[in-house]
């Protein structure tokens, strides 16, 4: 038990030492995504294409009976139970490899010595065995928590679901960090996100949507981008929705090449996830700690340059 508590005491207390641990405003927060997004891109692209394109490779088998059952649906409306299994199989096969790559970032990013594939993969190893298991648990949870929360805010009309959804996405957004660096159980972790969030939530919850909103603008250019070379396809697709599925099956492994330069659109935005859910991360635990005031000399942006 002794060697146990000395090494979580060791993680809890190593998050001080990050050069990132401090008090942000948004310039220095996207500034700092940025660099640390160029910092670490060619291993991070690299780790995220192959988890896209395996991800990707295994919810295909279930894709193309998924789009099937939605076109046969309004014929045989039993279908619906099997549909939503189809879903949730998706959505955990999402959720799993979402989890190992964030988990893995996350590790990374509060580890600032590890530059190299191997110290990288040696840290992997010790994710994994740590925290993999618990995190997956609350990412899981959060997951159902944010859909029932999605659910529930229907009954007061759209805004209410549209508004849950933004709170209990901005909340839950820090759940893989705080996991790692706060050693705690899937309840643990999502209680801890509501009372860390919300030492500050109007301020994170701004940071957050200004996150996603450049992020989903982004992620349209690139698949506009990479559908260019399949502008034929793609637009028969827009004109005759039913039939292309049916040609195609639904499954993007019909077409290797759009499948792999799908894989890498895919790619080159993963990486920023994990990046600024770390950073508000410890901007927050930085706010929380006392007696940290004298960082906030520190010029982060200077550090790795």
């Amino acid at each position: 038990m002794g060697p146990v508590n000395i090494q979580i005491v060791f993680i809890m207390e190593d998050y001080r030492k990050n050069p990132y641990f401090r008090k942000m405003d948004i310039d220095i927060l996207f500034q700092s995504t940025w660099e640390l997004y160029k910092k670490h891109f060619g291993w991070f692209f690299f780790y995220s294409f192959i988890v896209v394109v395996l991800m990707q490779y295994a919810s295909s088998s279930l894709l193309e009976p998924y789009f099937e059952n939605i076109q046969k649906l309004n014929t045989d409306p039993g279908l619906a139970t099997e549909i939503i299994k189809q879903a949730m199989w998706l959505l955990l096969i999402t959720i799993t490899a979402y989890t190992f790559l964030y988990m893995f970032f996350t590790y990374i990013l509060l580890h600032p010595d590890a530059e190299t594939p191997s110290r990288q993969m040696s840290l992997l190893g010790e994710a994994i065995k740590k925290h993999y298991l618990p995190l997956l648990g609350a990412t899981l949870l959060a997951a159902a928590l944010a859909l029932l929360g999605t659910m529930l805010g229907v009954f007061v009309l759209i805004i209410g679901s549209f508004l849950a959804a933004i709170y209990l996405g901005s909340v839950l957004f820090i759940i893989i960090p705080l996991t790692i660096v706060e050693n705690t159980r899937p309840t643990e972790s999502v209680s801890r996100c509501f009372k860390l969030v919300h030492t500050d939530l109007w301020k994170t919850i701004g940071w957050v949507l200004i996150f996603f909103v450049l992020f989903f603008v982004v992620s349209m250019v690139i698949s506009i981008l990479t559908m260019i070379p399949f502008a034929g396809n793609f637009l028969e697709m827009i004109k005759d929705p039913v039939t292309s599925l049916e040609a195609g099956g639904g499954n993007i492994l019909n077409n290797p090449l759009q499948f792999l330069l799908t894989s890498a659109g895919n790619a080159l935005l993963m990486p920023f996830m994990p990046i600024f859910s770390t950073l508000i991360y410890l901007n927050l635990k930085y706010g929380e700690s006392p007696g940290t005031e004298k960082k906030d000399e520190f010029n982060i942006l200077e550090h790795f340059r």
